[in-house]
Order: C-alpha cells, then structure tokens, then sequence
C-alpha cells in the first residue's frame, strides 16, 4: 500500500520530468542509477536483517511441527545478522524506504522507454516508414513478450538457486551482483540505441508551461519584506529567517500542487483519457494469480503445485496475446480504400475529425496518406482493445459463479479461519470434491490473461499515436497514478473482506469492475466510431438475414 500511494504521489511529476528533459537519454540513465543503487542497498540491508538460522533450531521445528511453545522459547536464535531489535527495526524501514525508491524509479524507466523511445522508434505501420524494421504495434508486442518472460522465470531461477546453496545470504549477494553486472550493461544498451538512431538523439520538442511563482514569492516581495540591513539584533534575525523560511516552504508547495493539478488537466483534455480510465480499473480486480487469490486458494486447500501449474497456465494465455496483439490489428485495420466511419484525430481540422479509409484524390500529399494510414492502424487497435476486454470479462464469469459455489461449499473451519482449516486437510481436497467447480475456477482465471494483456496493449498504443509527444511521459505518469489508485483500492477490499468465505464478495466486485471497463471504453469506441460491430458483416459471417 505505501508504493501505492507513493505512485498515486509521484508518478505525474516523473513522467512531467522526462517531458521536460531535452535528451531522451538522461532521464533513462538516471532512472537506470537510482534503481540499481536502491536494489544494491536493500541487498545490503536485508544482508544483516535476514541473519544465519540455527540448523538445530530449524530441525527441532521440523521434527516437532505445530509445537507453539517451542517455536517461541527458541524465537531468539532465530535471527543472527543484527543483536538489536532495534536495529533490525530501523534496517526494515530503510528496506521499505529503498523498495519505494526502486518501484518509483523502475515506473519512471517503464515510463521513458514504453512512452517516449518506443514511439519515437518506431512508426504507426511498415507502410508508413519502408525504411523501418519493426512497426509500432509489433515493437510493443515485443517488449512486452519479453517482460512478461523475464517475470515468470526470474523468480523461478533465484528460488532455485537459493534452494541448491541453502543460503538465503548467499542469494542476497547474488541478487546484488546482478544488479552491478545489469547496470554496466543497461548503460551500454541505452547508448548504443541511443546513439545509432537520429530520431533519438536530436532534442525534443518541449512544450512546457512556466508555472509562474507569484511576484511576491519571488523577487521584492514578503520574501525580501522587512529585510534591512540596519537589524542587528538576533531576535528580528531570527523573525526575518523563520518567515522566509515558511514562505519558501509555502512557495515549494504550491508549484507542487499546481504542476500536479497541470498534469490532471493535461490528462482530461486529451482524446484517450477515457480508455486509460478503463484500463486502470481492471487493477482492482483480484481474479488473477497473484497474492489475494493465492491465499484465499491456499486456505481453501489447494496445493502450492496446484496453484503454480494454473499461474503458469495463465503465463501462457499472456505471451498469447503478445502473438495475437500483431495479427489482431492487422486483421481488424481498415482496408486500404474502404470507406469507414469518422475517426477522431488530434491532427484533423474541425475539432479532430476527418474520413479514415476513404478514397484520396491523386493530389494528396504525402504527409495526408501517413495520417489516414495511421487512423487506419488505430481503428484496428481499437477493436483488438475492444475484443481483448469482452473476452475477459467472458471467461470472468464463469470462474466468478464456480466461487460462488465452492465458497458455499467450503467446510465450516475453511470458512471461519485464515490459516490453514487443519493439518489433516489434504492439499488436493478440492479438486477431488468439486472437480468441475475448481476446474472452473483455475482455467478461466487463467484464460482471462489474454484479454487482460491484450487490452492494456492497445490502451498503450492509442496514448502513443493520440497524445502529443510533448506529453507522452506526463501523460503515461497520471495514468500510472490512476493504476496504482486501483490497485489501492483492491487492497483495502481485500483487507475489508479477509475472510475467506467473503471472497466471494471480492470475485463478484472484481467482475462488476471489468463490466464497467468495458462499459466505459464501449461508450468511448461509440463516441469515436459510431457503432461497435459492424452488424451486416458480422450477420454475413452467421448467414443470418440483417
């Protein structure tokens, strides 16, 4: 929750930072520096918090598990880094403070690379830019495939080679020496790219608006009041600093909550802000394989194998939709030549409409057929956003009825405990009882991935070709704020509704915020296309009469 709520904080005002940079490689490299050297400290940190276990202690807990009294006359060999309590006590908040500084550093990576390299590399389309290798639509596909990679085996690899060396310290150092060697080659990568392509490396179009401080708060005003030279007596010194110090203090405050109410504002006025909307809701869901569910499947019984094979299932519909994202736009872009509907355009005259997909006159110029073939690429970006979200929301409903019936059946100790019903509660319990329920639950959760990887793609490349460049990253930065509000939402649910028996609850709101996403991107896609399936074509594809 506090990263949460460090993001809802600070996450306009980094992405306003990168806007407002000349070059595109400096925010990166300094993003690159303050991870790696949060993740180095905390290394370093939890070195001594963790501490050495006592062999013996850890057998003795073995041999006698769920002896209570045991645990706790031996809970002071436990720990062997640090003697003090207190010292741990501060090492864990400089922990926390360090992981807050790696999440925030680490969004505004994500931010500089996803919404300002990426869009600057590559065109809309092939078509548009003959001279490019990947388009627009495919570099995100990509690098989205390969994040996706790195989060499912990077934890898997560092659980198993704490698990050979039997050492949780010896993985904390290898964690550290990674980060080290990382670092080096992040910096080499960044330059490189950076270096071998001259869109990136020219400066950027800034459009910055200058918050002006007030008069008074700058030059001659209460900040130089009553400032004379003749005073030479402490007391009126001492008056004369206090008062500028809180003007200073007053002054500090308010550009920051002006540029925040800017970066609001900038936000709203844009054509995409209700898509983005959309897209952060689904973070208050908590139908995915992440800890809320995890734990409520845990105390219902299941096995931790059961649980990793439906995450990895998931993984897989994931990567999926990193495949199909390609395929979908250029299945679902409007035909060269096929006339379509207006499409709202931050370039086009008359409030940003213009025709998409109609026949051009031989004497448009260049600079007109790029700008109707990018519509054309965005209305198929549309539609896959569109598809990705209703097949979520279908393979929501299924596993979210299978809750509703598995919670009713669960036994009466599941129901009113969070730990574990009892210790002759065999793991696979579930999947014997209710094979069809749990099926349910696993494989539609599971399936549920596509659609929710596939929406925030095509959410991604609407803010890249409909937001101006100049606000790519502020944009990108309050959207990211929106997602974490979410996202502190589902927590503080899950905190209300902590009994397993009430996941239910949880389930059914989770769906009821993916119904409303795709009630309001529907609305959205309306508003821009007028209609939402083409009825005649899709009757066509059924043979039934229109």
């Amino acid at each position: 929750m506090s990263i949460n709520i460090s993001l809802i904080t600070f996450a306009s005002s980094l992405g306003r930072w990168i806007d407002r940079s000349e070059s595109r490689l400096r925010p990166l490299l300094i993003t690159i520096v303050a991870n790696r050297c949060s993740v180095i400290a905390a290394c370093f940190c939890w070195f001594f918090v963790v501490g050495n276990r006592n062999p013996n202690l850890t057998k003795r807990l073995i041999s006698n598990e769920g002896a209570l009294d045991q645990e706790t006359s031996d809970a002071g060999d436990v720990a062997g880094g640090l003697s003090s309590d207190l010292g741990r006590t501060a090492l864990f908040v400089l922990v926390l403070m360090l992981g807050i500084s790696e999440r925030l550093s680490r969004s505004a990576n994500l931010i500089s690379i996803e919404r300002d390299w990426v869009p600057t590399l590559a065109p809309p389309s092939l078509e548009d830019d003959p001279t490019a290798n990947f388009s627009l639509t495919h570099l995100n596909a990509v690098m989205s495939r390969i994040d996706l990679i790195c989060k499912l085996f990077a934890p898997i690899s560092i659980s198993l080679f704490v698990s050979g060396v039997k050492s949780v310290r010896i993985g904390i150092v290898a964690v550290a020496g990674l980060s080290v060697l990382s670092w080096g080659m992040e910096f080499w990568s960044a330059k490189r790219v950076w270096n071998s392509n001259s869109r990136l490396n020219q400066p950027k179009r800034l459009n910055v608006i200058n918050l002006d401080h007030p008069d008074e708060l700058q030059n001659g005003g209460p900040l130089n009041a009553g400032k004379d030279s003749s005073l030479r007596t402490f007391l009126p010194r001492m008056r004369e600093d206090i008062h500028r110090l809180l003007l200073s203090t007053f002054n500090v405050i308010y550009v920051a909550l002006s540029d925040y109410v800017l970066s609001l504002k900038e936000y709203f006025a844009t054509n995409v802000w209700v898509p983005s909307i959309a897209k952060s809701m689904l973070d208050f869901s908590v139908l995915s394989y992440s800890g809320t569910l995890d734990v409520f499947l845990l105390h219902a019984g299941f096995s931790l194998n059961t649980i990793t094979l439906a995450a990895a299932l998931g993984s897989l519909f994931e990567l999926s939709s990193t495949f199909l994202m390609p395929w979908g736009v250029r299945i679902l872009s409007v035909p060269r030549g096929e006339s379509h509907p207006m499409i709202e355009s931050p370039h086009g005259e008359d409030g940003g409409r213009l025709l998409v997909g109609e026949d051009e006159d031989e004497e448009n110029d260049d600079g007109e057929d790029k700008e109707h073939l990018e519509n054309d690429i965005i209305t198929g970006v549309i539609r896959v956003g569109l598809w990705g979200l209703f097949e979520m929301l279908l393979a929501l409903t299924p596993a979210v009825l299978a809750i509703w019936q598995f919670v009713d059946d669960l036994p009466s100790d599941s129901k009113e405990s969070l730990g574990p019903s009892s210790g002759t509660t065999e793991p696979a319990q579930p999947l014997r009882l209710h094979p069809l329920v749990v099926g349910t639950i696993l494989f539609f959760v599971a399936a549920s991935r596509l659609g929710r990887c596939t929406f925030p793609l095509a959410i991604q490349q609407l803010s890249q070709a409909r937001v101006s460049p100049t606000q790519w990253s502020s944009f990108a930065g309050t959207e990211m704020s929106f997602v974490s509000l979410f996202s502190l939402g589902h927590w503080i649910a899950a905190a209300i509704w902590s009994r397993p028996y009430q996941f239910q609850w949880l389930a059914l709101a989770s769906l009821i915020a993916v119904a409303l996403s795709l009630a309001l991107y529907s609305f959205w896609v309306f508003r821009e296309r007028r209609h939402l399936i083409h009825w005649d074509k899709f009757c066509a594809m059924l043979k039934f009469p229109t």
